[in-house]
């Protein structure tokens, strides 16, 4: 493995490294970029169709007609849902919500959804309007709020009112909830009101959970100023004492919305976020938790195999696995299968002719189109995590192509950080400067990575049952903590007995317990003899 670093002076000051970050990352104006303000936000009026929506759904709250919510199934379709459907009922709208079962999108239960006259569907753009067409006949007025990308020769404005942030917006990367939080915005222009600034705090939760980019001024305004307006009781009750950031969003709201999906606790995570009472609460966080360890104990079980698998392609471009599991778990396996591998990865099942599963990438800036274009599989999602469909007779010759027409390097390792420190340089100081860039971060301004070589005196220990491996060097108020990694003890108590070096790439955070110390959490570790 080879480390690359953007910084390579060492004993910095603490200002001076943050200066040099900016510097690294193309930063022109750090002070703008780290104080977003409400002139950052796009015309409200400029989403397409948010007034046309406006007018449908406040007349139909005049004349007291039947809403239903339609919820995504993700962190950023919760958010979104639970948004509009709190945000209405401050207007006194009927309002009856919905989320589909496991990890489906769109329209798939029409008998769910008749006994509503106007329906909103949020961050679940259906990719064709077979289903809207139906549910018009029935004399439903159809709103949709999405972020997904929009197939200019389907005419969705012959049924349904589309306010979407992919046509004519400036901004793509605004997400499901943040369409929603900005509709809402524009409804208040238009009422006199001031309600959406209560749901901030989801629209931060969608954005930051579906991976949009940090880098765009809009999307850090509202960010920034949902983590410092937190009101939703299940989001508090996810994160307990932790600080509610953009990392807390990532690694502790997200994965627990995300499983219960998996495990098809839909129900609980829509009725957990429009929750307010804190004893029926209880049980809907104790569900939630059910729901994880499921889904832990499940990809435990299918984990062998799948490595096996891997193993034994680690000389192609593309990685394929095929596994059996009740629940929809193939994109997290994905998620956990590209950091090692470092390629693109399809983890599929089998239905009837078909398999079903998800994509994962790097190395290219849009994947998807790679397996569009064969001709061979339907990937739809994001350019390099999207669900995928393929026919099992066609799932070769994919490979093939793949194989033939996509262009990585498979060989060293490189891992890129901000900056390279000594041991002298792990300061409180610099922990504090480097948590102001890393209240608003992810795709697109990625959290601060620091490389530390030279760690040579250390006691190896783990934490929560051994579940995650702690590295605390001697002498030094500084520890690693590499998450999930327990079952590595035995390997580096070793490397601590002869004095091997270690080596690694990590964030910068502090640790809770004890507070005075500054906490790095390993991506990256090797140890050299």
């Amino acid at each position: 493995m080879r480390f690359n670093t953007h910084l390579d002076e060492r004993g910095k000051y603490t200002q001076e490294i943050i200066e040099d970050i900016f510097a690294s990352r193309n930063i022109a104006h750090p002070k703008t970029f780290m104080n977003p303000t409400k002139r950052h936000l796009l015309p409200l009026d400029s989403l397409p169709n948010v007034d046309k929506a406006y007018r449908t759904i406040f007349d139909g709250i005049a004349k007291g007609k039947r809403f239903t919510v339609l919820f995504d199934c993700d962190l950023d379709g919760v958010s979104s849902g639970t948004i509009i459907t709190r945000y209405l009922r401050q207007f006194g709208a009927n309002i009856n919500t919905v989320i589909n079962p496991k990890k489906l999108h769109g329209v798939h239960d029409i008998n769910a959804l008749r006994d509503c006259e106007i329906l909103i569907i949020v961050d679940s753009l259906d990719g064709t309007i077979k289903n809207y067409r139906e549910l018009k006949d029935l004399g439903i007025e159809i709103i949709v709020m999405d972020h997904h990308a929009v197939d200019p020769k389907i005419p969705y404005d012959d049924v349904v009112t589309l306010v979407t942030s992919q046509t004519t917006y400036k901004n793509h990367e605004l997400s499901g909830a943040g369409v929603v939080w900005k509709c809402c915005k524009y409804f208040d222009s238009q009422q006199g009101t001031d309600y959406a600034d209560a749901y901030v705090d989801l629209a931060a939760c969608g954005l930051v959970g579906d991976m949009v980019s940090m880098a765009v001024m809009e999307n850090r305004y509202i960010v920034k100023q949902g983590i410092n307006n937190l009101n939703n009781l299940a989001v508090k009750k996810i994160l307990k004492s932790y600080e509610f950031n953009a990392t807390a969003i990532s690694f502790s709201v997200a994965p627990m919305i995300n499983a219960s999906m998996r495990v098809n606790y839909n129900q609980y995570a829509m009725e957990a976020f429009l929750c307010d009472d804190p004893k029926q609460m209880r049980g809907l966080m104790k569900a939630l938790r059910s729901g994880r360890e499921l889904q832990d104990e499940e990809v435990k079980r299918v984990l062998p195999d799948i490595i096996k698998q891997c193993e034994a392609q680690i000389d192609r471009k593309m990685i394929t696995i095929i596994f059996k599991s009740e629940y929809g778990i193939s994109g997290l396996i994905g998620n956990k299968l590209l950091p090692i591998y470092k390629r693109p990865i399809l983890v599929l099942q089998a239905e009837k002719d078909f398999y079903h599963g998800s994509m994962r990438a790097v190395g290219t800036d849009d994947f998807r189109k790679l397996l569009n274009d064969s001709g061979l599989a339907k990937a739809e999602g994001h350019e390099l995590a999207s669900g995928i469909t393929v026919e099992k007779e066609n799932l070769k010759a994919l490979r093939d192509y793949v194989e033939n027409n996509f262009v990585i390097e498979v060989g060293e390792i490189t891992v890129d950080a901000d900056m390279q420190l000594s041991m002298e340089d792990l300061s409180l100081d610099l922990y504090d400067e480097i948590h102001k860039l890393d209240m608003v971060s992810g795709s697109g301004f990625a959290p601060i990575t620091a490389y530390v070589d030279g760690i040579t005196n250390y006691d190896i220990s783990t934490l929560s049952n051994g579940k995650h491996l702690v590295i605390t060097p001697a002498g030094d108020n500084v520890q690693f903590v590499y998450w999930n990694k327990g079952d590595l003890e035995e390997e580096y108590l070793d490397h601590s007995i002869y004095g091997d070096e270690l080596r690694l790439v990590g964030t910068i955070s502090k640790s809770f317990y004890p507070h005075t110390m500054t906490q790095i959490v390993i991506r990256e570790l090797e140890a050299v003899a």
